[in-house]
């Protein structure tokens, strides 16, 4: 398998964009617990909290981070 980076300069992000402190996090299992993900992004360096959210059966998270 093979990434092929396109250098288009409409699909990079201008540079004085601030950083996002937030990760979205999907494709989650439906048994997946916040529990769980928190064990996980708690040893993250800069993980602050993290609120999961269960609409229509998938579950998905957003998980902060100091910036």
């Amino acid at each position: 398998m093979s990434c092929t980076c396109l250098q288009d300069s409409s699909t990079i992000a201008p540079q004085n964009n601030p950083p996002c402190p937030t990760l979205f996090v999907a494709n989650l299992g439906p048994a997946c617990s916040e529990q769980e993900l928190i064990d996980v992004f708690s040893s993250c360096a800069g993980f602050v909290k993290l609120k999961m959210q269960n609409k229509l059966g998938a579950p998905v998270a957003f998980v902060d981070f100091k910036v």
